[in-house]
């Protein structure tokens, strides 16, 4: 034989050996005792196409629909969707997340409250932020939240008057409703996370350079969020995508001006209130990473790289969560009218320019419109039920093996709780896949319906790692909903094609929207 056919006879040889290897290892493993595809236990290569195309959320239904509730779809990936070891998973043992969210941040040690592997550093970073999120300071923000809301409305309210017709309930305007949503939710974070006004809903914007500046904050943030998630699954490679940081510049920009208030003005900066006075005046402990030398007391603020990359982390996890959630709900509701009009008709209508009330003002006046519904809150829960935010939820073993439905997963191991099935099981739902936000009704029991299976539920996650949002995404679903049905009657525009994809938030595929009818429900 020439040197060639030996040369590839040895190489014939040698990977006929390792594959041996591996076959043999595998058998020897756990992981062989895990249903899946033939190809889980040798390559990972799909998982990168998946989840850089936004498709895995389809492929989780079809294999837990076809291999029950623990497989495997990776040499070292584990999805589950039995409550109670999601329920280990996220708040017993506690697991750290799996460094694709890491991989989502600008640099890894920069991670924020959302993002970061390291446990410590949540730990302390919630600590520090945890008092911009408390239900007495949301309260004490309530009129930045109406502030972006009002200018939502009177931006449909200036459609409604050059639109023809003779009575202002005859004037039916067609407004897309998912990309409104994120316009206001993003306003709403520039003015109670920043204190910035990010003009996205300023019919001026385009005639100021520095307003044209932040509107392009949400095509950005989604663009960023699209291909950081995407790319993290190809880190040895990454280096080859160029990104774009532009966002990054643009919150650079408004850190330098807040530090410079802070040293010129300090009262003033702290009249804001907002989460990057928050940050910026905070501390967390010095042996936090990156470390940094500590003060006498131990502690140490944050790095402004931090700070730059948290603001980030709010304005991805913290707007289109929330306004996609809306936009999911009122389109469930407009699939189900019996239903849409039972809440509209618990909702007094109110003229376009009716002026927003505060919630406490409500509250101690109540107000009709705006006490809480028991039956708003019902349709929020059934939409997060078959939408949850994340269809997942990743973590991955530690030092020491880990026990899951009878396995001993080693270390290294990454189990995903697959919520998207969990909160769809007939086992544990009636009617799973039926939209029913009377399941959540105290009374659900008379109705003849299965009341809601809480312990199978986990919209804002479980756990340490539980949404330090909550109360700020409830207080802003409630407001936009009632405000929306109190003034319009709404309609869906018909055949609409509507494509999702599953990134870190389940999102419409982007560049789309989701277009609906609006008519004034008084004159």
């Amino acid at each position: 034989p020439n040197l060639l056919e030996l040369s590839v006879a040895s190489c014939l040889a040698i990977i006929a050996a390792l594959w041996i290897q591996k076959a043999q290892k595998e058998a020897a493993s756990v992981y062989h005792t895990i249903p899946g595809p033939w190809y889980a236990p040798w390559t990972s290569i799909h998982l990168m196409y998946l989840y850089y195309f936004g498709h895995a959320w389809k492929v989780h239904e079809g294999m837990h629909a076809k291999y029950g509730p623990i497989y495997r779809l990776g040499p070292r990936q584990i999805f589950i969707s039995d409550k109670e070891a999601i329920r280990k998973l996220l708040v017993i043992d506690d697991l750290r997340k799996t460094s694709v969210y890491s991989a989502v941040a600008r640099q890894p040690e920069e991670a924020g409250l959302v993002f970061t592997s390291d446990k410590d550093r949540h730990r302390d970073l919630r600590r520090l932020m945890s008092p911009f999120f408390s239900i007495k300071n949301l309260a004490s923000l309530e009129d930045r939240f109406a502030w972006a809301l009002r200018n939502l409305i009177d931006e449909y309210d200036r459609a409604v008057q050059a639109s023809p017709g003779d009575k202002m309930t005859d004037r039916a305007i067609t407004v897309d409703l998912y990309n409104d949503a994120a316009r206001m939710a993003y306003d709403i974070i520039g003015t109670t996370g920043f204190g910035q006004d990010f003009h996205l809903l300023d019919p001026n914007a385009k005639d100021s350079e520095d307003a044209m500046r932040f509107v392009k904050i949400p095509y950005q943030g989604t663009k960023w969020f699209v291909q950081r998630f995407g790319l993290a699954f190809f880190k040895p490679i990454r280096f080859l995508f160029p990104l774009d940081t532009d966002l990054f510049h643009t919150l650079e920009d408004l850190v330098s001006q807040r530090q410079n208030l802070i040293r010129d003005d300090p009262q003033s900066a702290a009249d804001s209130k907002d989460l990057l006075q928050c940050m910026l005046t905070g501390k967390m402990k010095a042996t936090t990473p990156p470390r940094a030398a500590p003060a006498k007391d131990g502690s140490r603020p944050l790095e402004r790289r931090e700070v730059v990359s948290q603001g980030v982390e709010l304005l991805l996890a913290g707007a289109e969560t929330t306004s996609n959630t809306i936009t999911y709900c009122l389109m469930t509701l407009l699939k189900h009218p019996e239903k849409l009009k039972v809440l509209q008709d618990s909702i007094p209508s109110v003229p376009i320019d009716a002026e927003l009330p505060s919630h406490t003002a409500c509250r101690e006046n109540e107000l009709p419109l705006w006490k809480p519904s028991q039956y708003l809150d019902a349709c929020i829960k059934e939409t997060m039920r078959l939408f949850p935010v994340t269809g997942e939820l990743g973590r991955t073993t530690s030092r020491e093996p880990a026990t899951f439905m009878g396995h001993v997963f080693p270390p290294r191991t990454a189990i995903s709780a697959s919520l998207r099935t969990v909160h769809r099981r007939p086992d544990y739902w009636q009617r799973p896949d039926e939209y029913i936000p009377e399941r959540w009704l105290s009374d659900a029991q008379e109705r003849g319906i299965k009341p809601a299976d809480t312990s199978a539920y986990f919209p804002f996650s479980a756990g340490t790692r539980n949404c330090i949002g909550m109360n700020f995404a409830w207080q802003e679903m409630r407001i936009t909903i009632t405000t929306l049905l109190a003034r319009f009657y709404i309609s869906e525009v018909p055949k609409q094609k509507l494509e999702f994809r599953q990134f870190v938030t389940f999102q419409l595929k982007l560049g789309t929207g989701y277009q609906v009818k609006l008519t004034p429900r008084e004159a």
